[in-house]
Formats: structure tokens, C-alpha cells, sequence
């Protein structure tokens, strides 16, 4: 199979990641209590109510920063990196079979993993990601199957081979 990689690929894997560790919805709502916790400590601080802001009002705004930064400025961050930092479109070659992933690029050196070097296989609406035992992980947009055919005999060869 040969297919491109661009930063929205890489972007969209990562959101996939990201959906995969928690629901957007969840999501959503930790960022909200996060800016909440932001907001009410401070809005007491600078009104008439200010002397009740002690430790409550600190532990609240602490909490606060913590969430925002874990589930709203990290992402983005990452988001930022990946859209600037990544380069040019890639072509790459990716040759499936019974015992191995090979992953061929020009710019880079042929990775070539055993089925058993892999650690989970998530299947995602827009690809999969597979994650390997030693971190690095591979994003396989669903797009890159020229057929039905060719997608479901990759699932069958994942189910065989891992649990999927």
C-alpha cells in the first residue's frame, strides 16, 4: 500500500488518541470545570467577598490551572507542534503481511515489526493506531485500503494476530 502522510493525518491521530483516552464530551466538561475553578476563586477575590477566598479559594484556583493545563493548553500545544514542526507531506509504503509491518519512507530508514512487538491496535472511525511495545506508535488512516476487500482482510489478519 502506498499512501501520504500529512500533519492533518498526524492531527487527526492524535485527536484519535485523545478520543480514545477519555470522550470529547468528558473532555468538554473537565475543561469547563477547570475554567470554572478559575473563575468563581477569582471573581470572590475581587469582590466584597474576598476574606472567604482562603484556602478553599486557593486549592479551587490551583486545581483549576492543573486541569486547564492537563486537558486544554497541552493538546493545543501539541496540535501547534505538529502543524508546524512535522514538514512536507510523506510518502509512505506500508507492506502487510503474515509475520511483519514494514514501513518504507524516503526520508527515513525501513521499520520493520513483528506482530508480536505490538501492544494494542485501536480502531478509530477515521484509522487505526496501532501502539508497539517500546512507545512509538504508527497511524493507519482508513483511507489507505483501496477497497472493503483490503480492509477487512487487514482486520482479520489484526484479529488473527492481536486482539483488536
Amino acid at each position: 500500500m502506498r499512501f501520504s502522510l500529512s500533519n492533518e493525518d498526524l492531527i487527526t491521530a492524535y485527536n484519535a488518541q485523545l478520543d480514545h483516552i477519555c470522550k470529547p464530551l468528558v473532555r468538554h466538561i473537565i475543561v469547563t470545570i477547570g475554567f470554572l475553578l478559575i473563575i468563581i476563586p477569582l471573581l470572590s477575590l475581587f469582590s466584597h467577598i474576598h476574606e472567604r477566598f482562603g484556602l478553599v479559594g486557593t486549592v479551587c484556583l490551583i486545581l483549576g490551572v492543573i486541569l486547564l493545563r492537563a486537558w486544554f493548553v497541552v493538546p493545543v500545544i501539541r496540535r501547534f507542534k505538529i502543524r508546524h514542526e512535522s514538514g512536507a507531506v510523506k510518502m509512505i509504503r506500508l507492506i502487510i503481511d503474515e509475520e511483519t509491518i514494514t514501513e518504507e519512507s524516503g526520508d527515513i530508514p525501513k521499520d520493520v515489526r513483528s506482530w508480536t512487538e505490538i501492544d494494542r491496535i485501536i480502531e478509530n472511525p477515521k484509522g487505526f493506531i496501532i501502539y508497539y511495545h517500546d512507545g512509538p506508535l504508527m497511524w493507519l488512516p482508513t483511507r489507505v485500503f483501496e477497497g472493503r476487500d483490503a480492509l477487512e482482510e487487514f482486520l482479520s489478519l489484526a484479529g488473527r494476530k492481536h486482539k483488536l
